[in-house]
């Protein structure tokens, strides 16, 4: 029901692609294909729910979809720069027990990050949590990276943010999750340099800055390099020498994905607690109708 909404809206919308003659593609820009195989679940799926689609307010809705949330969904509008706030794009819990408080706060966020007994419907997933380490040579070869093309940025001014356009902050000095949502993803970060200190906004370009690193899953396996940090929900443990500068950092993170709209392997922990297809669309996007098109 999910990929056949997002396809349909797609279609509609139809300009993303336009050059190349084509309304999606088959990779992260729009959803991961990859040439797997047919199963015949999957076309019994399809074949049970044909023509159905979901809608908002009686439009097609772009029902976005990612493998693994870290117990909580975020929010679209904070992942995606210019995106309207939508009831069905508002990130939520993936746990029906428990308090783990403001999640907003580092010190609530960094307890739950790093609690791998937290009974959410994705937490049989080795991407439920995972760790990576990064030392400050390999950091800054990240961020002098990052910036080898000029980047727009808020420079710190005093007490103030400005806009600026820069190529480098010099040798790293210290880094910070400087606005955490209130569903936990990290949506800035705070970088100080020699010779400027800035602020990166947004959790894509933040999983970009700390990619190029092998992360240690929930199961203990390794994943190899991976071109981006697996999402942004993430909380920072620094490693400081005596004079106290920075020497190493720890990310402890969960899930995989951009974290908007359904976790498919959430998904499977609901399907294993009972609940039914249109129940598991009503959790993932609240306010929608399941509609024959």
């Amino acid at each position: 029901v999910c990929a056949r909404s997002y396809a349909y809206s797609q279609w509609f919308a139809g300009e993303k692609f336009l050059s190349l003659g084509a309304h999606v593609d088959d990779s992260t820009r729009s959803q991961v294909y990859g040439g797997v195989v047919d199963y015949e679940a999957s076309i019994q799926g399809v074949e049970a729910t044909w023509g159905q689609v979901l809608t908002y307010q009686g439009s097609l809705i772009s029902a976005n979809y990612f493998s693994t949330s870290c117990g909580y969904t975020a929010n679209g509008h904070e992942v995606w720069a210019g995106h309207t706030e939508l009831p069905y794009q508002m990130g939520q819990p993936q746990y029906e027990e428990g308090d783990y408080g403001d999640l907003s706060q580092e010190e609530n966020f960094h307890a739950f990050i790093t609690n791998g007994d937290v009974a959410a419907y994705d937490s049989e997933s080795p991407w439920f949590r995972w760790q990576a380490s990064i030392d400050l040579a390999k950091l800054q070869d990240n961020v002098d990276a990052y910036f080898a093309l000029p980047k727009e940025v808020k420079e710190v001014q005093g007490e103030e943010l400005i806009e600026a356009e820069i190529n480098g902050i010099g040798q790293v000095q210290d880094i910070y999750v400087y606005e955490r949502s209130q569903t936990g993803m990290a949506i800035s970060l705070l970088l100080m340099g020699s010779e400027r200190s800035v602020v990166l906004e947004g959790p894509l370009k933040i999983r970009e800055l700390l990619g190029g690193l092998d992360v240690t899953m929930a199961n203990g396996e390794q994943s190899g390099e991976r071109v981006l940090l697996p999402s942004a929900f993430i909380s920072l443990e620094k490693i400081k020498d005596t004079e106290e500068n920075l020497v190493s950092v720890t990310i402890c993170g969960g899930g995989y994905g951009h974290g908007v709209g359904m976790s498919q392997n959430g998904v499977k922990g609901m399907i294993e607690a009972g609940y039914t297809y249109d129940q598991i669309l009503q959790h993932f996007y609240p306010g929608t109708e399941l509609v024959n098109f």
